[in-house]
């Protein structure tokens, strides 16, 4: 009787032990799945790391990652579990590996070093970023000679999106046509202000109304003559010695079908740079009638096959000058005129990290990208992102700072495109070149894009001396959304954020990295 008291006893203890064992699993399990995704790596919190479409932790937090995981073997093992740190794809724990597999492999999804599946481009041997090693940069005295340049309009800067995985402004490169149309309302509108009188005397007559009618069409000829479709370019035609560019013109004009006399023609002049490879520069022509250029413009599809092309030039007439409408890149590494497409920036989740070039392996808080292209050879951005010398970036690195006045004008555009797919109009222009250092020294190769399609058509321009922005200003970058608004989060508890979104350095290889002035 006793010996089956004492076995009941033991059976109850027994029985408690595997509860306790039990409640004790789930504890564990439960604790390590609600914080997996909020495990302390550098002192921060691993919120969600994500670049384009994928999620992604950089090597660097996943071995940290896995010497956590690896600390809590021996807390595990007392319940019979086992932490598996070596698959970094599904980091399985436990027996609820099954059911929060999905979870963990969203945290894990890798990024940039998928990307050659889908864009084989993205593994070529000409990718970028990489790491600037300043020992190996030359010194090249043709990149002096020969400075790097630009003009910007602020006035350009258009519009402001949420790509889904970081903010870029886009820009009207070749300058904007309201831009002209106000410049004539605005000259209209001092015209009717001034001539107020005879307004009201437009309305007691039809006849009157008729004739001041004509004399406003009139102001609004002169003042397309004398603004950007005033004049043309034409590329494509030969230079010669001593040549007189008026009758070249007008030998044009005659081959397509157009009258045109030299008196037409109020002057003409080569434009630009001689390039290394011998194409000729372009000619701009400036007609004395609006109607003998627009003769000309439209009957440019008869040079089909000639190869020559014409274009309108964007140019204005103000006293004796030019002044330009365009934002555009010139000089240095690059040959031709490179227009100014977009901008946009690269960060990470703390101040430490976040740039994609690295300089002699230091990483700095963030990039800024001034994305040109080549305007001078193609017809379009998408054109030239084909072809090796189609595209300019202008890099410039972010260090923690001060705060940054021109930065903060979008600082304040950030609360408007919280989500992917959302943008606003810039209404306060925002002047890119408050956004380069002060000194322009830099290091220049060849290189390409640094997201997908990763084309390899770029030459990079990294300037030396970084810009400082304050921690504010890259934490309210870092509140981005990668979802739209209609979407729901795709990572609950990370909230979807976009942050470490910059590709890693990738070797230099063979090419050659210039330099031009010293840091």
């Amino acid at each position: 009787m006793d010996k089956y008291i004492e076995e009941e006893r033991n059976g109850g203890r027994r029985k408690e032990k595997k509860i306790e064992e039990k409640e004790g699993r789930e504890d564990l399990e439960n604790n390590c799945f609600q914080n997996m995704a909020g495990l302390m790596v550098g002192g921060r919190r691993i919120k969600c790391i994500r670049f384009g479409d994928d999620l992604a932790l950089l090597a660097e937090e996943q071995m940290i990652l896995k010497d956590m995981l690896l600390e809590l073997n021996d807390s595990c093992e007392q319940y019979g579990m086992k932490v598996n740190a070596n698959k970094t794809k599904t980091m399985v724990i436990g027996r609820k590996a099954k059911k929060h597999h999905n979870s963990m492999q969203d945290v894990l999804l890798p990024g940039p070093s998928t990307w050659a599946k889908k864009f084989p481009t993205a593994a070529g041997s000409r990718q970028s970023p990489v790491d600037i090693v300043t020992s190996l940069a030359a010194s090249d005295t043709s990149l002096t000679s020969k400075p790097l340049s630009w003009k910007y309009v602020p006035e350009n800067t258009r519009r402001i999106v949420n790509t889904g995985y970081g903010w870029r402004v886009d820009v009207d490169g070749e300058g904007s046509a309201n831009l002209i149309k106000d410049a004539v309302v605005s000259e209209l509108q001092r015209s009717i202000d001034f001539n107020s009188e005879v307004i009201q005397d437009l309305k007691q007559t039809i006849e009157q109304r008729d004739r001041k009618i004509g004399e406003l069409e009139r102001k609004v000829d002169d003042l397309e003559q004398y603004q950007r479709r005033q004049c043309v370019r034409i590329f494509g035609i030969e230079e010669e010695v001593g040549e007189n560019t008026d009758k070249l013109v007008v030998e044009l004009a005659t081959n397509i079908g157009v009258e045109l006399k030299v008196e037409d023609i109020d002057r003409s002049h080569r434009v630009g740079r001689t390039t290394s490879d011998g194409r000729p520069r372009p000619i701009i022509v400036k007609f004395c009638s609006y109607r003998k250029r627009s003769e000309v413009f439209f009957n440019k599809k008869r040079l089909k096959g000639s190869g020559m092309t014409l274009r309108e030039d964007l140019t204005k007439k103000v006293g004796f000058t030019f002044t330009h409408y365009v934002s555009e890149l010139v000089g240095g590494p690059i040959d031709g005129e490179y227009k100014l497409e977009q901008y946009h920036c690269h960060w990470g989740f703390r101040s430490d990290k976040g740039s994609e070039h690295t300089v002699d392996g230091q990483s700095f808080a963030g990039e800024l990208h001034l994305v040109h292209w080549n305007s001078s050879k193609y017809e379009s951005f998408g054109e030239a992102a084909g072809h090796p010398d189609g595209l300019a970036v202008l890099g410039v690195l972010l260090k923690v700072g001060k705060e940054h006045p021109e930065f903060q004008k979008i600082v304040e555009l950030i609360p408007k495109i919280y989500h992917r797919g959302e943008g606003t109009d810039i209404e306060e222009p925002i002047d890119p070149v408050k956004l380069l250092p002060e000194t322009y020294t830099y290091w220049t190769y060849l290189g390409s894009l640094t997201t997908p399609p990763c084309s390899e058509s770029v030459t990079w321009i990294l300037f030396k001396d970084a810009i400082e922005v304050s921690e504010e200003q890259l934490s309210v970058f870092r509140s981005l959304r990668c979802y739209k608004p209609e979407e729901a989060c795709p990572c609950d508890e990370l909230e979807g954020l976009i942050i470490n979104n910059y590709r890693p350095p990738l070797p230099l290889g063979n090419r050659e990295l210039r330099e031009c002035g010293s840091a």
